[in-house]
Formats: structure tokens, C-alpha cells, sequence
């Protein structure tokens, strides 16, 4: 009798496991990725440029995508999913956006097999990359740059781009935009003459 006891309770617990695990399970999230944008561009035959580091919030650097950071609270987008980790996206992001404004230039990042000799070095802290709660997507960064044969320059760099609308392929497609805003500002400094 015991045994048949515990054998009903076992199934009955295994049904309700697999019952929970069924009810709680949510559909495939959407994966989303940054994308490059194009951008003012600036001869720069012969130029080397290694993006050292790109930091991040880590707030920010997480699967889960970030609608906005404010009143002590982080919130997250419903079922959407960054493809990548973020910091890395938004090296890769950045670097591609990079290119397209300096053709004839070799932009390479820290994981390229490329040596950095005699390059100039780009270094970006983005402090905040969110929405702002108030319809508008926020960038804002600390860039360091340092030129062969130059004092180093470090600038500050805010941007803002409407948000449209409320949905995260928006807020995605503005983050981007902004990325490449900072590329135009990267660029623009990189080119211009001692």
C-alpha cells in the first residue's frame, strides 16, 4: 500500500511539473541588432584608426532590451532580446560606422588579427544610451582620442533623436541613428588638420 501511495504521489508531482512548465513557458523573444548608418564622409587615404574600447553602463549591457533608466528604476522591453551582447554590438556598430566615413582608412577594434602601430586610438565611454521617458532616445559619451604626434583630446559628445513611436523596433533604429551621429563626431575630429 505504501508503495502505491508514494507511486500516486510521484505522478501526480511529475504532472504538475510538466503542467508549470508548460503554462510558464513564453514564446520565442524578438532578436534585434544595431545596425550601421550612413554618415558625412571624410577623406582619409592612409589613416589608421584602432577603437580601443567602447564601455557601456552595465545597466545596459544586458540580453533584455533597456526602454529607459529613470526615477531609480531600469525598464525592460517585453519578449525583445538584443542578437548580441550589447557592448560588443555596439563596438562592431561603431567601427563599421567608422569605415563608411573614412574611406581609404583602416579602422580596425582590439579583436582585429591587425597590429595598432602608428594608428590613432578612439576610446568612448557611453554613459547613457537609453530613452530619456520623455519620447526621445539619449546619447551621451566621453570620447578620447589620441593622434601620432598630438596632444590627446577628450570631448563630450550628447546627441537626442525623437522617438516616434513607443515600440522597440523604434527605439533600436534611433539608437543606431545616434551611433552614427558619434561617428560623424568621431570622424570629423580624426580628419581634422593639426
Amino acid at each position: 500500500m505504501r508503495g502505491a501511495g508514494f507511486l500516486v504521489l510521484r505522478r501526480g508531482l511529475g504532472a504538475g511539473l510538466v503542467w508549470l512548465a508548460v503554462s510558464c513557458a513564453s514564446p520565442d523573444p524578438t532578436l534585434f541588432t544595431l545596425m550601421a548608418e550612413p554618415g558625412t564622409v571624410h577623406p582619409a587615404r592612409g589613416l589608421r584608426v584602432e577603437l580601443t574600447h567602447v564601455g557601456l553602463p552595465r545597466y545596459l549591457d544586458r540580453p533584455g532590451i533597456v526602454l529607459a533608466a529613470q526615477s531609480y528604476r531600469v525598464t525592460l522591453a517585453a519578449n525583445a532580446r538584443w542578437a548580441e551582447p550589447l557592448g560588443a554590438m555596439v563596438e562592431r556598430v561603431l567601427a563599421d560606422d567608422l569605415r563608411a566615413r573614412l574611406p581609404g582608412a583602416e579602422v580596425f577594434t582590439v579583436e582585429s588579427p591587425v597590429s595598432g602601430g602608428g594608428a590613432s586610438r578612439v576610446e568612448v565611454d557611453l554613459t547613457h544610451f537609453e530613452s530619456d521617458g520623455r519620447g526621445e532616445m539619449t546619447l551621451e559619451a566621453v570620447v578620447g582620442i589620441v593622434r601620432p604626434g598630438r596632444d590627446p583630446e577628450i570631448v563630450t559628445v550628447a546627441r537626442r533623436r525623437p522617438l516616434p513611436s513607443g515600440d522597440v523596433g523604434s527605439e533600436v533604429a534611433a539608437m543606431s541613428a545616434l551611433l552614427g551621429d558619434l561617428a560623424d563626431e568621431i570622424a570629423a575630429r580624426l580628419t581634422r588638420p593639426a
